[in-house]
């Protein structure tokens, strides 16, 4: 989201963790074993400058700088404003002074404090403030988890997430023999039939950091694959390759990722022949199961970031039903990435309304265990699910394997870049799941 705030938050564990995890979590009575400290996670200075730029290009533009505030393509959702080409692009009216910015972030910071998420994010100048204050630090954390763990192969080393590899994202390589994992299209996707590339949705991603950050990513390492769709290839009835984020938030995010897509195309960041975004406002809570495989079909990767927590804290049932409808929905291949904090945020408060075990005492449980026991345990059962249940009864089948897990880790920020505004190390745990 920032669907609900957490605040950004790290020890490296990375681990191969057995299918089914123990039923027995660990609480504040029983803590987890700890780990040994892992090095941060780096992301090279010139890189979280260029993030900085977007930002300060996006909500501090130099005087006299038209700001652009349309989405690169006119691409109407289910949910969302319909969006007007960026050569029709209209000129916004004039942003909020650093000074304005700074009080505004201080309202926000207030509400924030008393968990005040509706006040929080409820206007677009409490939006606006958020982002330009949270979101280029942990845009920045987010491309650095994407480089390390390379999700889509494109370093040569890394996962393939849903037949990318064959597409020739990672490899630079064209089709492959899969002709439907990896291609971009559905409802969603627009009219994007014949188009091949990455199709991703952002739970959570109103704030636009993951936009920004799966941007740099190909930015970094797009050259290998996705970057051989530019030009002249894409003529003569060749296939063009696309990056397509779907960006899903409580909140109305619409201006805010607008105005972050038209900076990163208008100043040719993000290095990629297509980049299509678009926002959707839309509550996880009251998606129908049409509307999850409206949204999630054919998706290569699904993020979760600094949002589960919280979606978990108001309703264990509802988040556990959407995680098995995403589990039917989602096909072998994909991926399902989890940032959350760590700490004493990696852990969640449980027994008020919902009943645990036996009784309804509060205990805290490990977000993490919730997780696995959700995608691991509950899943492999057949347990939930919606329309797409159709395997319950058929004994247990894994359908989710556990790749990697960090339980807490730190991104640092470089020192002596510039922006203008106080920017802090991010420390998190991060979970990656795969379908099976």
């Amino acid at each position: 989201m920032p669907q609900k705030h957490s605040r950004p938050t790290s020890k490296h564990t990375k681990k191969s963790l057995p299918n089914r995890p123990s039923t027995k979590p660990h609480t504040e009575s029983s803590p987890p074993p700890q780990a040994p400290p892992s090095p941060p996670l780096i992301l090279p200075r010139e890189i979280q400058q260029s993030i900085r730029d977007i930002y300060s290009t996006t909500f501090f533009p130099p005087p006299k700088t038209p700001t652009l505030t349309a989405l690169p393509e006119s691409t109407p959702t289910h949910g969302s404003s319909p969006t007007t080409s960026a050569d029709s692009a209209s000129i916004a009216p004039p942003l909020p002074s650093l000074d304005e910015t700074k009080t505004t972030i201080q309202q926000v910071k207030t509400h924030l404090y008393n968990r005040d998420f509706e006040r929080a994010f409820g206007a677009d100048d409490f939006r606006r403030a958020y982002a330009a204050r949270w979101s280029p630090g942990r845009a920045a954390g987010y491309a650095a988890i994407f480089g390390e763990v390379d999700l889509f192969g494109l370093r040569g080393a890394g996962l393939g997430l849903g037949g990318c590899g064959e597409l020739g994202i990672g490899n630079g390589e064209g089709d492959g023999d899969d002709g439907q994992r990896g291609h971009v299209g559905g409802e969603t996707g627009g009219e994007t039939s014949g188009e091949e590339g990455v199709k991703v949705v952002c739970v959570g991603g109103g704030g636009g950091a993951e936009l920004v950050g799966l941007s740099s990513y190909f930015h970094q390492h797009g050259s290998n694959g996705v970057n051989a769709g530019k030009g002249k290839e894409n003529e003569g009835g060749k296939k063009q390759r696309v990056v397509d984020i779907t960006l899903l938030d409580i909140a109305d995010w619409s201006s805010i990722t607008a105005a972050l897509t038209s900076a990163l195309t208008f100043a040719g960041q993000s290095f990629l022949p297509s980049l299509r975004t678009r926002f959707e406002k839309q509550d996880i809570f009251t998606l129908s199961y049409e509307e999850i495989e409206r949204l999630f079909t054919g998706v290569q990767l699904v993020t979760v970031g600094f949002t589960l927590n919280e979606l978990y804290t108001t309703s264990l049932s509802r988040t556990t039903a959407f995680l098995l409808s995403l589990t039917n929905v989602l096909e072998p291949g994909a991926g399902l990435l989890v940032v959350d904090g760590a700490g004493s945020y990696a852990s969640i408060n449980l027994g008020k309304g919902e009943r645990v075990g036996e009784g309804r005492k509060e205990k805290r449980y490990p977000m993490g265990w919730l997780v696995d026991r959700t995608l691991l345990v509950s899943a492999a059962s057949g347990e939930g699910g919606g329309e797409g249940d159709g395997e319950k009864g058929r004994g247990k089948k894994a359908r989710w394997e556990k790749e990697l897990c960090w339980d807490s880790r730190w991104f640092r920020l470089a020192e002596g870049l510039r922006y203008p505004l106080p920017l802090e190390d991010m420390r998190m745990q991060m979970l990656l799941y795969r379908r099976v």
